[in-house]
């Protein structure tokens, strides 16, 4: 694990609470807002950032996410951009950990062995790529860690506990569990359900166990912060961002308002 994740689990495990994973697309609303809204996340109560490399196909986002996407992609946002965005925010803040997410085509637009060096030297703390499976999964894997970059294993409800520990054998950073099935911003996750199965998640990894999709209501990161030692939100600021319908101010607020909902839940049952 990096060091700043490390240090910043640490923390939320001392607490007793579940840390805030604040998702951006870099370069949303444009590459000066975006930096605006990176700055401004921690003292609004993000706790890790993660910072999406923009692409062309976001497949597995719905509409809002894809939507920035977009947006970033015609400010000119790329891998680059992001990377760029990254050091800025570095020049003002070297405690909260940034977690890269993005497509494989976006680092293959980069070209994937020069990424985790480039990621690392601008401060990222970790990568997360969605559509990585299987054996090109593992070996982009081996070429991150060779940078020092953990690449973070996805758990998904239908993998199973032989799948969730073949991914997450000799993993380090954290496992991203998708707790509600299809695209990003998707229908609500059963807080019964998603509780059930991180129990068992729990049994086959000692990693921090992050939960992502689907969380866009105060009144679900509430509970779901009681289950997982982090809640992954990025839909929900993202509508806030759209041009004509919300503002940086607007994302700000509501990260701090379903910062402070999770913060009064407390953390999670089982550590």
């Amino acid at each position: 694990m990096s060091a700043r994740l490390d240090r910043r689990f640490a923390m939320l495990q001392q607490e007793g609470r579940a840390g805030l994973l604040a998702f951006v697309t870099a370069g949303d609303p444009d590459r000066d807002g975006c930096l605006e809204l990176l700055r401004g996340l921690p003292a609004a109560g993000a706790d890790i950032i993660e910072l999406g490399l923009p692409s062309k196909n976001p497949w597995l986002d719905g509409p809002v996410i894809k939507g920035a996407h977009q947006r970033a992609v015609a400010a000119g946002g790329d891998a680059h951009m992001a990377l760029d965005l990254v050091r800025a925010f570095r020049e003002t803040n070297q405690g909260t950990p940034v977690v890269a997410m993005g497509y494989a085509d976006t680092l293959h637009r980069h070209t994937l062995n020069r990424f985790f060096a480039d990621a690392a030297e601008a401060g990222v703390d970790a990568a997360l790529i969605v559509d990585a499976t299987g054996d090109d999964w593992r070996a982009w894997r081996g070429q991150a860690r060779d940078h020092g970059i953990p690449l973070i294993p996805i758990a998904h409800a239908e993998d199973g506990e032989l799948g969730w520990m073949r991914d997450t054998f000799e993993a380090d950073g954290f496992v991203y569990a998708v707790a509600s099935p299809g695209k990003s911003g998707g229908a609500a996750p059963d807080v019964a359900e998603v509780a059930a199965r991180l129990q068992r998640l729990r049994r086959v990894t000692d990693l921090p166990v992050v939960c992502g999709f689907g969380i866009r209501s105060v009144e679900t990161a509430g509970a779901l912060a009681r289950e997982a030692d982090g809640l992954a939100v990025g839909t929900a600021i993202a509508e806030r961002l759209v041009p004509g319908q919300g503002s940086i101010p607007g994302a700000l607020a509501f990260v701090t308002e379903i910062s402070g909902a999770m913060r009064e839940a407390g953390g999670p049952k089982a550590t």
